[in-house]
C-alpha cells in the first residue's frame, strides 16, 4: 500500500512539474512575440478650449441668434471630442519590459467665434500625425504602462462653410506621451485591449487669424498654444512571432 501511495505521489509530482514547466514555457513563448496592433478612439481636453480662450480674449465672444430657431448661440463654441486612429508595434526586451513605437493621426475638429467688428471666425485643427518611441512595462497580466517622447505634425487653419480659406499654419512639435492599457484577452495569436494616454505637445505659435466684417475686421495675433490631449481608445492586436 505504501509503495502504491508513493508511486501515485511521484506520478502526481511529475505531472505537476511537467504542467508547470509547460505553462512557464508557454508564457515565455507568448512573451517572445512581436506585437502589432491597430486602434481607434476619441480625444478630449484638446487644444479647442485653449483656442476658445484666445477668441474670448480678443473679442470673438458675442452672442448671436440662430436664424432657424431664434435661440441664442454663445461664442466661442467648441466641438469637444475628436477622433484618433493609431498603429503600434512592440517587442520584449525583458520578462516584463517591451520597447515599441506608436504612430497616430488625430482630428481635433473646430472652434467658432463671433466678433462685433469681424463677424464669424472658424479655426479648425486638421489631422495631427504623431510618432512616439515607447517603453512598455507590464504590471501584471492585465495591466501595462507606457511612456516615451513624441514628435507631432500639427496643422491649424482658418476655415469657412465653403472649406478652408486664408491663414494656415503647420508646426512640428516635440512632446511626451504617457498612458496605461488594460488587456481584455491575450491569446496565442490575437489580443485586445482598452487604454488611455495623454500626449503633451509643447507650445507652438500659430496665427494671426483675421475675419472680415462689414467694412471692418478683427483678428487674433500670433499666439502660443499647447496641443495636448487625452486619448481614450480600444485596440485589436496580433502576436506575430
Amino acid at each position: 500500500m505504501m509503495n502504491r501511495i508513493a508511486s501515485l505521489m511521484a506520478t502526481f509530482a511529475l505531472l505537476a512539474t511537467t504542467t508547470y514547466v509547460a505553462s512557464a514555457q508557454e508564457e515565455v513563448h507568448q512573451k517572445k512575440k512581436v506585437k502589432i496592433e491597430i486602434g481607434a478612439g476619441v480625444n478630449v481636453f484638446g487644444p479647442q478650449n485653449r483656442v476658445a480662450s484666445l477668441m474670448d480674449r480678443y473679442g470673438y465672444n458675442v452672442t448671436t441668434k440662430s436664424w432657424l430657431t431664434g435661440e441664442d448661440i454663445k461664442s466661442p463654441s467648441t466641438e469637444e471630442m475628436g477622433l484618433t486612429a493609431q498603429l503600434s508595434v512592440s517587442y520584449p526586451i525583458s520578462l516584463r519590459g517591451r520597447v515599441g513605437a506608436l504612430l497616430n493621426t488625430t482630428r481635433f475638429l473646430e472652434v467658432t467665434g463671433y466678433s462685433a467688428t469681424g463677424g464669424y471666425l472658424f479655426i479648425g485643427f486638421s489631422n495631427s500625425y504623431s510618432f512616439a518611441p515607447l517603453y512598455i512595462y507590464e504590471i501584471n497580466k492585465a495591466l501595462e504602462l507606457q511612456a516615451g517622447p513624441s514628435l507631432s505634425i500639427i496643422t491649424v487653419k482658418k476655415t469657412s462653410y465653403g472649406g478652408s480659406s486664408g491663414e494656415k499654419y503647420t508646426r512640428l512639435s516635440a512632446g511626451i506621451l504617457a498612458g496605461a492599457d488594460l488587456l481584455l484577452w491575450n491569446r496565442r495569436v490575437t489580443f485586445g485591449k482598452i487604454g488611455a494616454y495623454y500626449l503633451l505637445n509643447f507650445g507652438n505659435k500659430v496665427g494671426p487669424f483675421t475675419s472680415e466684417g462689414y467694412n471692418t475686421s478683427s483678428s487674433i495675433p500670433a499666439s502660443r498654444v499647447t496641443f495636448g490631449y487625452l486619448n481614450l481608445y480600444a485596440a485589436f492586436g496580433v502576436n506575430l512571432f
